[in-house]
């Protein structure tokens, strides 16, 4: 046989051994099963499926649980909690009331609901439940439904501190969830604890980009009688914003807003009222940038 013909004789196998190992894999996952709702590795794929708002898939995984005892309620569970994660509050809430001791949920499915709940203005509930999961380990939904509603009810300590430890249960929304912090500790008259939690926020990942940043961050400086920082930080802001601006019009006019009426006031305070003013007719040009957006001009 010549080398030709040996090299072409080899690639074929090799093709035929890939093409069988792909088909005997297919149909291991075709056979998956799992033990029940509590097999750890069913939870792992039904929390996946929820969190991907995959409908198909998470139907896929519940057919292939063993139908025992508790098998409908635990189905309903999952179900509610994808009506949840797509925003169907009203039907995630309606299943959720037709189950019984939801407390004994996992803390996925807990999480979901607490969510629900908060949505549905049914705070100390959506507290309740998503402190029930909380004590299970970190829970990203849990802690947003529980911060949103401690806000809600006016427990800014409370909020404050769920924002912080979600920022660290999830970096990537860090940012935002510290500038929450700050609102909160600011409604606290605790300006101090507000600008640290902005610091945090602006070396959380994009938070050196990211004008909402630094307009907290001014904002808590004023609050401190730290004029001249914060003309330093309110001008990062405007700059920030200016750049936000020219790519997400109607966000970027709306921050552009905010961050020069309070630089406007910064420059009231270190008597500058001729900059003052300039940032207030600026900003006034861009409140009328958002009037139209929000009309269609």
């Amino acid at each position: 046989m010549d080398t030709m013909l040996r090299k072409t004789v080899a690639d074929i196998l090799l093709l035929l051994l890939i093409t069988l190992s792909l088909g005997h894999g297919d149909a291991l996952a075709a056979k998956k099963t799992y033990l029940s709702f509590d097999d750890p590795v069913a939870i792992k794929d039904l929390a996946h499926n929820v969190h991907k708002r995959k409908l198909t898939a998470l139907n896929n995984v519940i057919e292939k649980i063993p139908k025992t005892s508790g098998y409908d309620r635990n189905r309903q569970l999952w179900l509610a909690s994808f009506s949840s994660a797509c925003g169907r509050y009203e039907q995630s809430q309606a299943i959720f009331d037709s189950i019984s001791n939801i407390e004994n949920a996992p803390p996925q499915v807990l999480g979901y609901a607490a969510r629900t709940y908060g949505q549905c203005q049914q705070f100390p509930k959506a507290i309740k439940l998503a402190t029930i999961a909380l004590k299970q380990g970190a829970n990203v939904e849990a802690y947003v439904a529980r911060a949103a509603s401690y806000a809600e009810l006016n427990q800014w300590g409370k909020a404050a501190v769920d924002y912080e430890l979600l920022a660290q249960a999830k970096p990537s929304s860090a940012r935002q969830d510290l500038v929450k912090a700050s609102r909160c500790y600011m409604k606290m008259g605790k300006a101090d604890l507000g600008l640290q939690a902005t610091i945090k926020a602006s070396t959380a990942p994009s938070g050196s980009r990211d004008p909402a940043v630094f307009l907290a961050m001014g904002a808590c400086q004023q609050n401190l009688n730290r004029w001249k920082e914060s003309l330093v930080t309110l001008t990062t802001a405007v700059n920030l914003a200016r750049e936000r601006e020219l790519s997400e019009e109607s966000e970027g006019n709306m921050l552009m807003t905010m961050s020069l009426n309070e630089r406007a006031k910064t420059y009231e305070k270190l008597g500058k009222p001729a900059l003052a003013l300039a940032d207030r007719k600026e900003a006034e040009k861009f409140s009328h940038g958002i009037a139209d957006d929000i009309i269609g001009k």
